[in-house]
């Protein structure tokens, strides 16, 4: 039986156009679903907001005009041209892989509570099976972090900053982690993830190491009671989560929710916000807005990591003094991660802009052209005297 491969690709690339638009059309149920329209909209509003985000959807997506008769006519080039252009991105690809995964994972329910003996926290699924932790759920720990499976759970994987993490677990099955970053880790119950997996977070921060964030979310089963900054407590009017706005250490507070007043304990953490830049002072002299002769440059902070760039390429100063002519940026960092940049330019001492030296130049010419002009008028008036 021969098969006419041009045909079965454009049916291939129209049924994913139509998986595509599906995607789409699922979300945007979702966001139809959601509270996120505007305050005050009607609810034919909401429904010609809907009408025209499909429209642009379709735009977006596009539907193929070409017929399997007309694919058929193709020569080979024309062929792998259209196969070029109407194959999916690996960006597509990956958000229907995405889309798919979450499709099919089962969230079991569980029961949260605390082992007094053992100061951890435990998760157990209603079918058989949990997990100990050492830090609540969504929750931060300057400390190290142990997950313990327990009646045959079992760990299906953990990341670190979004990338698995490759380190085995004890005897027991056990993990304990150390390095700080964001966690994520996935458990089954006892019979397998066909019953529904736990998905929990939580990260490890280094009391000395500032962070840059704005918003702390309350771990799973708490709220919000109060937070000092600076050593000033303040109340709390939001109990789901802390926005920090200025930079300094915070402490906050938390209490467990009202039908886990008599489960969970109360639980604090330490943060330290730094969202300020480092900054470099250059000592030097300036003369229209460049370093004449050489320059040194002192850090404020002794963790302030410096990138020097001289004409554009890498350059190194160990005994901080900057002295050979030219452009520079330096790329100054911290251990937060906030950056800054200065640059600058290095001329020679003495030196004299070229623009100075041609207006200079072309004065002179001309003071010079004036007197042979003068000089050649004066020679001619003395031929006329002695004739």
């Amino acid at each position: 039986m021969n098969i006419d491969w041009k045909k079965t690709f454009v049916k291939v690339i129209m049924l994913f156009t139509v998986c595509q638009l599906s995607i789409y059309s699922t979300d945007l149920k979702v966001y139809a679903s959601s509270e996120e329209f505007p305050e005050g909209m009607t609810q034919e509003e909401k429904e010609q907001m809907l009408t025209e985000m499909y429209e642009d959807i379709e735009a977006d997506v596009g539907y193929s005009d070409i017929s399997t008769e007309d694919s058929s006519s193709m020569t080979d080039e024309e062929f792998q041209k259209l196969l070029e252009e109407s194959l999916p991105s690996d960006e597509e690809l990956k958000e229907i892989e995405d889309y798919a995964g979450e499709q099919v994972v089962n969230i079991a329910s569980y029961k949260t509570s605390y082992d007094k003996n053992k100061k951890l926290y435990r998760y157990t699924f209603s079918k058989g099976g949990s997990i100990l932790t050492s830090v609540p759920n969504g929750g931060y720990t300057n400390y190290a972090v142990a997950l313990v499976p327990e009646d045959d759970a079992q760990i299906m994987y953990v990341t670190l900053n979004g990338e698995p993490v490759t380190q085995l677990p004890d005897e027991e099955g056990a993990y304990l982690f150390r390095d700080v970053g964001d966690y994520e880790f996935w458990v089954c119950g006892a019979k397998g993830s066909s019953l529904g997996i736990i998905c929990g977070s939580f990260k490890i921060t280094d009391v000395s190491v500032p962070v840059r964030t704005s918003f702390v979310w309350s771990p799973e089963g708490y709220l919000l009671k109060g937070y000092k900054q600076d050593g000033e407590y303040h109340l709390s009017y939001e109990s789901k989560y802390t926005e920090l706005k200025q930079d300094g250490m915070y402490e906050l507070f938390y209490e467990p929710k009202a039908d886990l007043k008599n489960v969970l304990p109360d639980y604090s953490i330490t943060l330290i916000r730094d969202t300020t830049p480092p900054n470099v002072e250059f000592i030097g002299e300036v003369r229209n807005g460049k370093f004449e002769g050489e320059i040194r440059y002192e850090l404020a902070e002794s963790d302030t990591e410096l990138s020097i760039y001289y004409n554009g390429q890498p350059a190194i100063s160990e005994s901080h003094v900057l002295a050979t002519a030219g452009n520079y940026m330096v790329l100054a960092s911290d251990k937060t991660g906030n950056t800054r940049t200065y640059t600058f330019t290095i001329v020679r001492r003495g030196y004299i802009p070229w623009k100075a030296v041609g207006i200079v130049s072309g004065f002179l010419l001309i003071i010079a052209i004036v007197i042979a002009l003068r000089a050649r008028k004066n020679m001619s008036v003395k031929q006329n005297f002695y004739k």
